[in-house]
């Protein structure tokens, strides 16, 4: 498939983009892009969370993958999932909008992984066979939980976030 070009940002807009990678790709008025902001400020460390367990795990299925292409994967996933959870975001109903952010690598691959991987210089056949288990996430506000294969839901965040700089250094 082929990339979208990103559009020229307005000056308020680009002010906004720097908190937010997803306003830059977005046309919607600028009193949604705040609104979009405003989310992601507080949905910042669930997707990071969620963003630094998908790359770890793929270092650890792939030991000989460079640091360069696990943050570029990291850093792919983190601004898809930013984009994606654009007005799907409701702390006060956190099961609200679950649908819009859920990951799945089973018998179908979500296409945030699939560009991630791409982004990174990773085949989409390559990068299913690193998760030949069918492997689950949830991304809600304040909580971030996965199943792989035949084990439980497991949570990752809050939990992460204290283990945060030992992430940080298994995927640099």
């Amino acid at each position: 498939w082929q990339r979208a070009a990103v559009p020229s940002l307005s000056n308020n807009r680009k002010k906004l983009a720097h908190m937010c990678p997803a306003i830059s790709e977005s046309n919607a008025p600028l009193s949604m892009t705040t609104e979009v902001a405003v989310q992601v400020a507080f949905s910042a460390a669930e997707l990071w969370a969620a963003a630094s367990w998908w790359s770890t795990a793929l270092l650890r299925a792939d030991s000989t993958l460079s640091q360069e292409t696990v943050s570029r994967f990291r850093d792919s996933l983190l601004k898809g999932l930013q984009y994606r959870i654009a007005g799907h975001w409701y702390p006060e109903t956190p099961v609200r909008g679950q649908g819009y952010r859920s990951l799945m690598c089973a018998e179908t691959t979500d296409p945030l992984l699939l560009d991630a991987a791409w982004t990174a210089g990773i085949s989409a056949s390559t990068f299913r066979t690193l998760f030949p288990t069918p492997t689950y996430m949830w991304i809600d506000p304040g909580n971030v939980t996965y199943s792989h294969g035949r084990m439980y839901e497991k949570q990752i965040y809050p939990t992460m976030v204290i283990q945060n700089t030992l992430v940080e250094q298994a995927v640099h």
